[in-house]
């Protein structure tokens, strides 16, 4: 079901893997699952930081997003997700917060058929029940 697979090897961002989903990648969905490894960040952000709320060096961040979207063919301009806010606002992402960043509440309602990358991001525990994205 899962396969992992590693990050391009380039001599400034430290080794790292991401979890792959060959089943939906087939039918031209694709879908990648980070750790913290393969990034470019230093400690205490040990390495894939991909969060502009942490501290960390904005450039850098902008660095390890890129890096995770190229696997799977994402543009990081793009880049759009929720906010972990544990809160019940839903908005529909449209062109207009297309590269939203984390501008957004936790629960995004996607256009169909879905044309951008979406993101969704957890620090060290599972996404809360109410985390979750609307087709």
């Amino acid at each position: 079901m899962f396969a992992w697979r590693a990050f391009p090897a380039r001599g400034d961002a430290s080794p790292g893997a991401y979890l792959a989903v060959p089943a939906l990648e087939s039918a031209g969905i694709r879908i990648a699952f980070t750790t913290r490894h393969g990034g470019f960040s230093g400690d205490p952000f040990s390495s894939l930081n991909l969060s502009f709320f942490s501290g960390d060096d904005p450039d850098v961040v902008m660095a390890n997003r890129a890096r995770a979207m190229a696997v799977i063919g994402g543009d990081p301009a793009s880049w759009t997700s929720g906010r972990q806010v544990h809160g019940a606002e839903t908005v529909r992402v449209d062109g207009e917060r297309k590269g939203a960043g984390a501008d957004s509440p936790e629960t995004m309602k996607m256009p169909d058929p879905i044309m951008e990358p979406i993101t969704i991001i957890v620090a060290s525990s599972k996404p809360r029940p109410r985390t979750r994205l609307v087709f």
